[in-house]
């Protein structure tokens, strides 16, 4: 492929970090060879890696990160948190353990030649660099310390100093705390071993929500339409005004980040991207006060995240990273030279999307959220240890009645009610009950009286375990529990605004209706049939017919009442391993079916089977038709190579080739 370097023949040695191969070849008896640490040594380092989070990757820090992570593993040691944090560390080792046991039979299984696994992979590169777009230009503001620096405007005392917001947990820190490996989520004491003269400051989030609203509505200068990601980021698309000012990229940032400096005292870092992947990266190369971009060119782009660690990838984590670490994937660019290996255990690492970051493929979509992308509202409180139940309940009173004071104010109610809790010793449970049909969770009481509930159920089943002779997991395995955390949340939400409501009646008739043999569109009447009110209609996402036949997903906003269950239904368009999309039955209420094939807009009048088998054969035909393969292309040799693998390996061949954009 073009722009990749392809070698001939890679041996299992090079795609398998860690293990041990026989003269004769990789068996499933094969011993695991030493890595640089011995398996104590090896767990030692990747626990203490977790345990110090991203305080050694911090921008900022001056100090040894093997350092910042010792002073971390002295000060917690003994803890519940450092306790949970071993036991975690454990179980995600143990996990990669099965995993590279796995990798190693799979690779065996090849005879070391991964070569045909690379093809594949380089075929469904070029799939996606068909979606790459670099006509768009991103950025993402991100303010520098903000907390911290909104601290030092109200107090220039602070300024030059080592301090950080937050009582009890950092919730931001200084620049001059940072060089110690001082960071946000730090427990004060910790940060305290880090950084004995650090100062504690207490929060003041109105201060800061009010300085926030100050920064975005410079913003809104460039982007009336730019994406708040939290008070301190945000994500703007700047394309239409550089063509009305005549400004650069890189002249029209250096403009916004000035114009924020003087009018507000901030200071604030960018990335200048083609997307919004690219852009969030490069919004940490040149903190604070500083920006990057990367510039719209696909070698540009590929060199880039190439040298960025894997870590900087938007949504990879720590258990993530360990995976990636443990297959020796530790900057991007490993991702492309690993790709075989990768790929034969693509679904336990997700290689979708570890492409798209390789290559630089992201969004450059950006848009504030809308009411209808809410997915849930919810409170939850940490405290000190608690193991008084009349204190359980005290907290949860409170709660119930935020959780209901914010479902009044933003007009949200939910099927689903969620409690959270978290142990003493920090391990994390979640209980949820969903109402039945015609009822919604609305208002504080319901909160409270669900949430005990669920509560109790967890106090029940934790002493009746004890009362077997069982052991309970946490709080050292006594019969009664001990709480850190407690948290309500409502899920599947219902919007109860009156623009919502009218919404949805206006909608009820034009997006659930039938499309008769002829064409005519015929109206379901639902109002007669619906069991469930209007106005409790969940936010979620469907489908329907237009007039052409088609299939069209509905958007959340779309979504009106589901139509009579007498009349029957569209189910969501389903895809099974063989691509064949499966409807189920639609009747008019006069009787007639009338489904049309969305490719060639046939109608069928009869069962489903025959429509269905239409569907199979109408495309493969239109991939015969339609799509031009190039000689030499990953796609040539992907279909040569078809016929020499096994059927489960021909038939995700053959989807491959029917979703191949056409060649002009």
């Amino acid at each position: 492929m073009a722009g990749h370097a392809v070698p001939e023949e890679l041996t299992v040695a090079e795609h398998l970090p860690g293990q041990l191969l026989p003269k004769s070849g990789l068996s499933g008896k094969g011993k695991a060879r030493q890595t640089p640490h011995t398996a104590k040594e090896g767990a030692t380092e990747s626990f203490l890696h977790r345990l110090a989070g991203p305080s050694t990757g911090k921008s900022g820090l001056t100090r040894d990160p093997a350092e910042v992570r010792q002073i971390i593993w002295e000060a917690s040691k003994g803890s519940a948190f450092a306790q949970n944090e071993q036991r975690r560390d454990e179980a995600t080792q143990l996990k990669i353990k099965v995993l590279l046991d796995q990798l190693s039979k799979r690779v065996a299984l090849t005879n070391g030649n991964l070569r045909a696994e690379e093809i594949i992979v380089e075929a469904q590169v070029e799939l996606l660099e068909a979606t790459r777009d670099l006509s768009q230009t991103i950025v993402v503001v991100d303010c520098d310390a903000f907390y911290a620096s909104v601290e030092e405007l109200d107090d220039p005392s602070l300024k030059g100093k080592a301090f950080a917001v937050g009582v009890g947990v950092c919730t931001t820190a200084s620049y001059e705390a940072r060089k110690y490996g001082v960071r946000s989520a730090l427990a004060g004491y910790i940060a305290k071993k880090l950084c004995p003269h650090l100062i504690f400051v207490k929060p003041d989030f109105t201060k800061y929500s009010q300085a926030s609203a100050r920064v975005m509505a410079i913003l809104r200068k460039y982007d009336p339409h730019l994406a708040p990601a939290s008070l301190d980021e945000a994500y703007l698309n700047i394309t239409v005004f550089m063509r009305s000012s005549g400004l650069s990229a890189d002249d029209a940032v250096m403009q916004m980040r000035t114009e924020i400096k003087e009018t507000t005292g901030l200071t604030v870092s960018a990335g200048i991207a083609p997307n919004t992947l690219l852009a969030k990266m490069a919004a940490d190369v040149n903190k604070p006060d500083g920006q990057c971009r990367v510039m719209p060119t696909r070698d540009a782009v590929v060199e880039f995240t190439s040298a960025q660690p894997v870590r900087k990838i938007f949504g990879v984590g720590r258990v993530t990273e360990a995976w990636l670490v443990a297959l020796d994937v530790r900057r991007i660019s490993d991702i492309w030279a690993k790709r075989g290996m990768l790929h034969l255990i693509r679904t336990s690492i997700s290689l979708d999307f570890l492409l798209k970051a390789y290559l630089g493929l992201g969004s450059s979509l950006v848009s504030a959220s809308t009411r209808e992308s809410r997915k849930s509202v919810g409170r939850e409180d940490t405290f000190g240890k608690l193991a008084d139940y009349s204190g359980f309940l005290e907290v949860l009173r409170a709660l119930a009645e935020t959780l209901g004071n914010d479902c009044q104010s933003l007009q949200f109610a939910g099927r689903t009610l969620t409690l959270k809790f978290k142990l003493s010793t920090y391990e994390p449970f979640t209980r949820a009950r969903t109402i039945g049909q015609h009822h919604l969770y609305r208002d504080t009481e319901q909160f409270y009286k669900v949430g005990k509930e669920l509560l109790d159920e967890a106090i029940t089943e934790r002493r009746k375990l004890y009362d077997d002779g069982k052991t309970p997991v946490g709080c050292g395995g006594t019969r009664e529990i001990e709480l850190r955390l407690l948290g309500l949340r409502i899920t599947n939400l219902v919007d109860q605004s009156e623009a919502a409501i009218a919404k949805r009646r206006a909608r009820t008739i034009d997006h659930w209706a039938v499309v008769s043999p002829k064409g005519v569109v015929t109206p379901v009447p639902t109002e007669s049939h619906s069991k469930r009110k209007r106005s409790e209609t969940p936010l979620a996402t469907h489908t329907r017919m237009d007039e052409s036949g088609a299939i069209v997903i509905l958007d959340d906003e779309e979504v009106d009442e589901p139509r009579a269950t007498s009349v029957g239904s569209v189910k969501e368009a389903e895809e099974d391993d063989d691509d064949e999309v499966i409807f189920s039955s639609m009747t008019s209420t006069s009787g007639a079916t009338g489904i049309q094939c969305p490719i060639c807009h046939k109608s069928f009048l009869q069962d489903m089977a025959q429509l269905n088998r239409h569907l199979d054969a109408c495309l493969v035909k239109q991939a015969d038709e339609n799509i031009a393969v190039t000689p030499g292309s990953a796609f040539d040799r992907l279909m040569k190579a078809q016929k020499t693998r096994p059927k489960t390996r021909s038939r995700k061949l053959e989807q491959i080739h029917r979703v191949r954009p056409t060649n002009k």
